[in-house]
């Protein structure tokens, strides 16, 4: 269904004899031109283009006139970026597949200026194509054939032009899905919501030969903003996600009008030369890439043209370089660059702007008042009116701090009652400087934070510096912690904080993070880098805390002892949860703060010693569990002494946690402990924080009361309090008595009917999801599913493939062992994977893929470990990967006699005469013999390998194309091997390991959600998921027939006996 608010904006092209079809985007400022945005791919080489432009006359009943207007191609701009590349067909790409046509708006076309905005990216954003798909007929109105696709975003790379979305709609034939798709090319891709009309980007091409999988790309539109305000002085407004309308000053959502002229005059080759390069520069600049940017600048400036061009393009070239060099902190560079503007006659003493900024920025006020004051006092015929303004605005702005004057007397000089600027400026854009600086000194100086948001979010919407993202992001956390903050700049209590303008602090500080260079984001931590790092303290986000760390060490040299110490802290606490410490790793910290890390490891390692148990051995073992019990008897004996040491007002979480270790004494090995619990208590009862007094009560009570009891207690409390806090505590209640399923719910209800708890940070109760679906062993399912819906929360990158590769392991997905390896260890450097960790996950990746050589290295490692040992034997346990692997060596032979059911020459025959009795699979389907026919592939479970091993059949799948062996198929095979010693499966590893046609591969996690919603997860299952992604045949070896698998999949399913008879129709 097409959407009338933004149909008008959708353009027809085509050629004069309408043999080539595309869409576009109208766009309007106002003035005597228009404008229609398309792919570069879908005018080049027309010398003649035909647009046809809707004008909505009624459009609740479809009713609209048309107008065509035919342009000749030198009307067309193409990015200043784009690299035209030709193949050996004579085929033309283009790497930046954009176009902008420029066309004078005849009187007698009335159309009002376009109201939409450019907006960011994001993964799984609803987003909707319209435009012309398969193009119109001659003689035919377009408005018959236009078109709405509705979709989702599903790849956007920060360091790519374009991003990827797949379409949901089913009327495309999944045949010919580029053909249908053809007219489509330069169609506005928008976001689906009724608050804006956002443009995302303009719709580029199908992804391969057929729209797989309905993917198609999308070439980002935030170059176009670039593009048309160099080329053309237009300004198009964007916006950030989430943010209301009061929080941008002076807007009323109206669309900004350009009321000025186009410039027209005939230019040298030499000036439009230098144009295109200077629009391409600020592209870079724009998108963070500050490196590239310099290094462009450079090669532009040595070109030899450039010494031909005329002054004014000669300045702005190298003002684009010092402008890189100030936000790179690069004050040697600057001020060379600077004295070669002078010497040249560029400038006269110092760039203006540029002067005005770096000294306000860099906190130098008197300066800044001396510089601004200078220009407006010196007579000069050729003063810029803009430069003057920003004197203006800079000398008032720079008094308030030289001077202490109040709002009145400088920001409320600078703004009309419309919230305007005013004092003239050659260009809106100008303004957007103005209202940065205003925004700046509203929050730094004069600590009004509302209105410091407001004027900085104007800024960002009009301007096209992207650095003005720090200053927003700052304003918002200052706007988060104002009311938390005490008299002495400290926050005591975390809870006044406001998580909603933090979260927004976060959104900005993270687009940053994504997009930015190194350069760009060092930079940024020397700017701004301690209100990134709390800002994600404060969110209680562990993973960035970690990984942000070592950037605030190596930027932030200058900072105060007491400023490091709490730093270190900061970090130091969330570190010591892993388990262990080096508390000389913080040469800031005192004696007192060694001691509260020390317990915090100690504490935190028993904890998770508790959850490893209670998630592995069932309940009725855990008692006789005495080395666990020990571990939390030294634990608290190690407290007791400790918290003694500790600093008094940092006391609260150590007793926290050893009133939780004696709990779960009481639960896990029936203690007699309360009382103990009860006086731990007494040494809190006079922290000011009653929602912890109140779940530490009831959790004492929990220890002797009634189970139902106890569940009320913390359902009253979430009741009451009803916040995500409360929620954890009742959904910890129940996992602590392994009631999982209440457990499971919870969370189920919590994404469905209660998310306006997780409003504030949604990403942080998904990644809680994966974690404890992991942990505890729950239905994988759940897990999975939840990161494909979440995705687009994890804002970077890094999260995003760190659950990914956490699933990966724990579903046996191992296709890629070498990217598994590489970006693992990459986790290991930011301390969020132990070495042990590390190398156990790729020693299984590995073995997994029989590459005996990397699981060796691998294992080297691990070996070095502590390994439990066994308290009657005294034989250190090694975990059953370990044994798999010795076994498949030949180092170590099974100590047990095999069991009845393994794999083995009498089982098997006993196995093949179970198939004869069965009657599911009495007859392949013609449908299944067809479809082998064209793709011979099939993917086999461990008992069909082993059956062909003992009819001496294995080479009869060797003329097959594919044979594919998933992960868990291989561990199962090991696993007999390790129990039986068998020749035969021996013999199917080694074969697996050098056939060339067979791939050991396991399925996505979309596939494998299509076999886990409907039956058990099991070894065969694995092999189901396999065949469904790879559109193949799946062999049925195992003896235990699983009916869902059956009924759900039977069209692709044989059973190994029924093999021969497959192989017989190649």
């Amino acid at each position: 269904m097409v959407n009338d608010s933004t149909r008008a904006y959708s353009v027809y092209i085509s050629d004069e004899n309408n043999s080539v079809q595309g869409s576009g985007v109208l766009f309007y400022a106002g003035g005597k031109s228009a404008f229609v945005f398309t792919c570069a791919h879908v005018v080049d080489g027309l010398e003649k283009i035909r647009l046809f432009i809707l004008k909505e006359i009624n459009a609740a009943c479809d009713r609209y006139d048309v107008f065509c207007t035919e342009i000749s191609s030198s009307q067309v701009v193409y990015s200043p970026l784009d690299e035209v590349r030709t193949d050996d067909a004579g085929t033309k790409t283009h790497t930046e597949d954009l176009a902008i046509i420029q066309l004078g708006k005849p009187e007698s076309l009335e159309i009002p200026v376009t109201n939409f905005l450019i907006t960011e990216t994001y993964r799984n954003r609803p987003v909707y194509v319209q435009g012309y798909p398969n193009g119109v007929p001659d003689g035919r109105s377009p408005i018959e054939y236009l078109d709405c696709l509705h979709g989702c975003v599903v790849v956007n790379p920060a360091d790519s032009n374009r991003f990827t979305i797949r379409m949901d709609n089913t009327f495309i034939d999944a045949g010919s899905r580029v053909y249908e798709l053809e007219g489509l090319s330069g169609a506005p891709v928008w976001e689906d919501s009724e608050e804006v009309n956002g443009l995302l980007g303009v719709f580029t091409s199908a992804y391969g030969a057929t729209a797989l999988l309905s993917k198609t790309f999308v070439t980002k539109a935030q170059q176009l903003r670039s593009i048309m305000k160099e080329r053309f002085g237009i300004v198009m407004k964007r916006k950030l996600e989430g943010i209301p309308e009061q929080d941008v000053a002076g807007s009323s959502g109206d669309p900004i009008v350009f009321n000025g002229e186009i410039q027209t005059e005939e230019k040298s080759e030499n000036e439009k030369w230098i144009e295109n390069q200077l629009v391409g520069l600020r592209c870079i600049i724009e998108d963070l890439k500050l490196q590239d940017a310099i290094d462009r600048a450079k090669e532009l400036i040595a070109d030899s043209k450039f010494a031909s061009l005329s002054k004014e393009s000669q300045k702005k070239g190298k003002q684009y370089l010092l402008y890189c060099y100030e936000i790179a902190d690069m004050d040697a560079e600057f001020d060379a660059l600077e004295s070669d503007m002078r010497e040249s006659g560029l400038i006269k003493e110092h760039d203006v702007l540029r002067q005005l900024t770096r000294s306000f920025m860099q906190k130098k006020f008197q300066e800044t008042v001396v510089a601004a004051q200078h220009y407006i006092d010196t007579e000069d015929s050729t003063k810029s009116k803009t430069l003057l303004s920003f004197a203006k605005a800079f000398l008032l702005l720079a008094k308030a701090y030289t001077e202490q004057l109040p709002i009145e007397e400088t920001i409320g000089v600078l703004l009309n009652e419309q919230e305007k600027f005013i004092y003239p400026t050659d260009e809106v854009e100008d303004e957007a400087l103005v209202y940065q600086m205003i925004g700046y000194v509203y929050g730094e100086h004069y600590h009004d934070n509302v209105n410091a948001v407001r004027f900085l979010n104007r800024s960002y919407q009009i301007g096209y510096d992207n650095i003005v993202l720090e200053s927003l992001g700052v304003a918002y956390y200052n706007l988060a912690v104002y009311d938390a903050t005490d008299e002495n700049g400290k926050i005591p209590d975390f809870r006044k904080i406001d998580q909603k303008a933090l979260y927004k602090a976060r959104e900005c500080f993270l687009i940053i993070k994504e997009k930015a260079d190194a350069l760009f984001w060092a930079g940024t931590m020397r700017r701004i880098g301690l209100c990134v790092y709390n800002t994600f303290v404060f969110l209680h986000d562990n993973y960035r805390i970690l990984t942000i760390y070592p950037d605030v060490k190596k930027y932030l040299t200058k900072l105060p002892a007491d400023a490091w110490r709490d730093v270190e802290m900061k970090y130091a606490k969330v570190s010591a949860q892993k388990g262990e410490i080096d508390a000389e790793e913080f040469p800031h910290i005192t004696e007192k703060d060694k001691s509260l890390l020390e317990a915090i490891a100690r504490s935190s390692k028993c904890m998770s010693l508790i959850e490893d148990v209670t998630a592995n051995v069932p309940t009725k073992q855990i008692r006789g569990l005495l080395e666990i019990a020990n571990e939390i008897t030294d634990t608290l004996n190690f407290l007791e002494i400790a918290v003694e040491k500790i600093e008094k007002s940092e006391r609260v979480p150590v007793y926290v946690q050893m009133i939780n270790l004696y709990g779960r004494g009481i639960l896990m090995f029936g203690w007699n402990k309360k009382h103990k619990m009860e006086s731990i208590y007494n040494c809190i009862s006079d922290c000011d924080d009653t929602n912890l007094l109140e779940y530490m009560r009831n959790f004492i009570f929990e220890m002797d009361a009634p189970i139902e009891e106890a569940i009320n207690r913390f359902k009253k409390m979430y009741e009451s309090h009803k916040n995500i806090i409360t929620w954890q505590e009742l959904n910890h209640l129940y996992i602590r008595h392994g009631m999982f399923d209440k457990a499971d719910a919870m969370y189920r209800e919590l994404f469905s009917e209660h998310k306006e708890l997780i409003a504030e940070g949604p990403e942080y109760a998904y990644r809680a999801f994966i974690d404890y679906v992991m942990l505890y062993r729950r239905d994988l399912k759940y897990a999975l599913q939840c990161y494909l819906d979440a995705k687009e929360s994890f804002k970077d990158t890094d999260i995003e493939g760190f659950w990914e590769l956490e699933l990966m392991f724990y579903v046996n997905s191992f296709n890629d062992p070498e990217r598994f390896e590489t970006e693992r260890k990459h986790f290991v450097e930011k301390g969020l994977v132990t070495e042990e960790a590390y190398h156990r996950t790729a020693f299984i990746a590995y073995l997994t893929n029989l590459n005996n050589a990397k699981a060796l290295e691998h294992y080297n490692y691990i070996r070095q470990y502590p390994h439990w040992q066994d308290s009657g034997t005294g034989m250190v346990v090694a975990k059953k990967e370990e044994i798999y692997f010795l076994n498949w060596m030949g180092v170590l032979k099974p100590g047990c006699r095999p069991s009845l059911d393994s794999m083995g020459e009498e089982k098997a025959g006993e196995v093949r005469e179970k198939y004869k009795t069965e009657t599911w699979h009495s007859v392949i389907g013609r449908q299944l013999k067809n479809q082998f026919r064209v793709k011979k592939s099939i993917a086999m479970d461990a008992w069909s390998l082993y059956q062909l091993a003992e009819m001496d059949a294995l080479d009869d799948i060797q003329s097959l194309d594919y044979v594919y062996v998933s992960h868990i198929t291989v561990t199962r095979l090991l696993e007999e091997l390790s129990k039986t010693n068998n020749l035969k499966i021996r013999i199917i590893l080694e074969y697996i390991q050098l056939s060339d046609n067979i791939h050991i591969y396991t399925a996505g996690f979309k596939a494998q959600l299509e076999v886990r919603n409907v039956a058990r997860y099991h070894e065969f299952a694995s092999t189901v998921a396999v065949a469904i992604e790879k559109d193949c045949v799946a062999v049925y070896g195992d003896p235990i027939v699983d009916d869902s698998i059956i009924e759900h999949f039977r069209n692709r399913i044989v059973r190994v006996n029924d093999l021969e008879s497959l192989l017989a129709e190649r």
